[in-house]
């Protein structure tokens, strides 16, 4: 029993749990709730291993803009409504609960709400300015390797 408490104490000088609420605690960080942007006093929510987001989308609300993580894996979950995300050689529509997609770094991504909807969407690792811009060479260089498969 001892070993244990020798084990874990260490970690009892940091909070052991937190709670909030997703929505008002995400709003400051664009919709996200947990990753490297959260300052250190924002306790467990601050994370260098996973970005996690909070997002409600109004019908219509999307980016338009093709992005990139260069070398971050996301995963998207929806909740509620439905929600189009677009690779650049497939449009994604999540209309059940619990539908997903997943894609890995490298990927050229944009999103569109086609409904009033709540979607989670988990990032890691968690690394600053991983996602950025995608240049339209690289859209259209995976658009036709993955037409060719």
């Amino acid at each position: 029993m001892m070993s244990i408490l020798n084990r874990l104490l260490p970690t009892l000088d940091r909070p052991q749990c937190s709670f909030g609420n997703a929505q008002d605690d995400s709003a400051p960080f664009n919709d996200w709730l947990i990753g490297h942007f959260v300052s250190t006093t924002g306790g467990l929510r601050h994370s260098d291993d996973i970005e996690i987001k909070w997002g409600v989308h109004p019908r219509g609300a999307g980016d338009d803009r093709w992005t990139v993580n260069r070398l971050a894996t996301s995963i998207s979950i929806l909740v509620s409504g439905v929600d189009r995300i677009t690779l650049p050689h497939r449009a994604f529509t999540l209309s059940n609960p619990g539908d997903y997609l997943i894609w890995g770094p490298g990927m050229p991504h944009r999103w569109q709400a086609v409904e009033d909807s709540v979607v989670i969407t988990v990032r890691w690792p968690s690394i600053p300015d991983d996602n950025i811009e995608a240049p339209d060479e690289l859209v259209e260089l995976v658009r036709e390797q993955c037409r060719a498969t």
